[in-house]
């Protein structure tokens, strides 16, 4: 019994024979001593091979025989499709089907059976083998997975107090159905809080996604116009908080994206401040006026004076003036105050408006170096020119050596308030006229050196 369509190679055991007859029983023939043949029919067929050898006695014969050919089971499975998670069952039919076997096994109930339920993770080629009393046959099951990955968009709403926010999916859909209510292919969402949408795709899948919508509030801003005397800074200041802030113009700012800028404009100028808080934008700006700064000059600004000389400043302006330091000043609120210098002094005069701008100047008075070494002292304790020493302005360093008639040096200081009192070692010296040498440097870093005789008088 074979499987139609089928073919059979037959095999011929004849002996002696020279030449062969084949008839199939199907009409077709065949003269080759082994045939092979093809049955596209399922039947009984009586196959005769006759024989013919002419050096025997018997000349012909034949033989004969039966082969039955059937027709193979019929199946019926058709493709079909499933979405994710869910599951679909399957059927394969056949009339006169004795067994079913599906491979592979993976997501399926039962796979001996003619209709298991099938749930795979992914788009599956299922085969279902069906056998009868005699065949068997394969056929192919397509299941197709489709998912529903609905995706609300954006996915960080956010929504400004008063205002509202549209939320729409990524892709379209069959239909929707949203939280809020609506069955619209977007939704409109005013308040704060968690919004879903439940969609349904082509293939009846259904998806659902979530969002948490978050709420912010516009930053209040209370900016105030103010004016400054020109050099001067000001603070600029908007609510402070996790906010992001742009002021503009950047320029003679020190940031401008913090929310106190320091500002130091030169011209009046109007900085806008724009805050950003999540969805939320607050605008508002303020007016920085300069006031200009009144001129004032001392003239000159440095003098060359000796000591004890009196000088008159001068300066140049819209009074009234204020003169500092007051110590050795005439008077401070003058417009021409006099000073007795006696050393280098740094002298300030300042004007105000009626804006409160204020501006100063200064004027240096330069105390010229001088040296005056007496030839003479009388070391004898009345308290009357008992020491030695130099007297000087303008000097910042010296040192002095005392040197006898033989050129020994007998006494030596450094320091500027330094002296001799006729002794050596604790001894007075005799009455005798002795050589000194200085050495100084002046405040405008001159030297000064001098060799000189002074005389002991006791």
């Amino acid at each position: 019994m074979r499987l139609a369509p089928f073919t059979i190679t037959f095999k011929n055991t004849t002996s002696y024979g020279k030449t062969y007859s084949w008839n199939f029983g199907d009409g077709g023939t065949s003269t080759s001593p082994t045939p092979t043949h093809i049955y596209a029919t399922p039947g009984t067929y009586r196959i005769e091979l006759t024989a013919v050898d002419s050096t025997t006695c018997n000349l012909v014969d034949s033989a004969f025989a039966i082969v039955r050919i059937v027709a193979p089971p019929v199946v019926t499975a058709p493709s079909t499709f499933v979405c994710l998670g869910d599951s679909v069952q399957l059927n394969a039919t056949s009339a006169g089907a004795l067994s079913f076997t599906w491979t592979p096994n993976t997501g399926l109930n039962n796979s001996s059976i003619s209709n298991p339920r099938s749930a795979p993770l992914a788009s599956t080629a299922y085969y279902v083998t069906v056998a009868d009393s005699f065949c068997s046959t394969t056929d192919t099951v397509n299941v197709a997975v489709y998912s529903n990955q609905t995706k609300i968009i954006p996915g960080n709403a956010q929504i400004c107090l008063g205002d509202s926010v549209k939320l729409t999916t990524d892709s379209s859909y069959v239909s929707y159905a949203w939280s809020t209510g609506t069955t619209a292919s977007f939704t409109e969402v005013k308040t704060a809080g968690p919004v879903y949408v439940v969609t349904t795709d082509k293939h009846g899948c259904k998806g659902k996604d979530s969002v948490e919508v978050q709420a912010y509030s516009k930053v209040p801003l209370f900016e105030r116009d103010t004016a400054i005397c020109l050099t001067h800074i000001v603070h600029l200041y908007a609510d402070s908080g996790d906010f992001t802030y742009l002021w503009e113009p950047p320029f003679s700012l020190n940031k401008n994206n913090i929310f106190n800028p320091v500002a130091t404009p030169i011209v009046t100028t109007v900085y806008t401040v724009t805050v950003t808080n999540g969805p939320c934008v607050t605008t508002d700006s303020v007016k920085i006026t300069v006031k200009p700064t009144p001129v004032v000059q001392a003239v000159p600004d440095s003098i060359m004076v000796l000591p004890g000389q009196t000088v008159t400043l001068n300066a140049v302006g819209t009074p009234p003036f204020t003169w500092s330091p007051a110590k050795g000043l005439s008077c401070t609120d003058c417009d021409y105050p006099t000073v007795v210098v006696d050393s280098n002094t740094m002298y300030y005069v300042q004007v105000a408006d009626s804006d409160g701008c204020s501006a100063m100047d200064s004027v240096i008075l330069d105390v010229i170096p001088t040296m005056y070494v007496p030839n003479a002292f009388t070391p004898n304790h009345d308290g009357l020119n008992d020491v030695f020493r130099p007297v000087f302005t303008g000097y910042i360093s010296i040192e002095v050596w005392i040197f006898d008639r033989w050129g020994t040096e007998i006494y030596h200081w450094t320091t500027l308030d330094g002296g001799w009192d006729g002794t050596v070692n604790g001894d007075k010296v005799q009455e005798d006229t002795y050589v000194y040498m200085i050495k100084a440097e002046s405040y405008t870093h001159k030297n000064f050196q001098q060799i000189g005789r002074v005389t002991v008088i006791r």
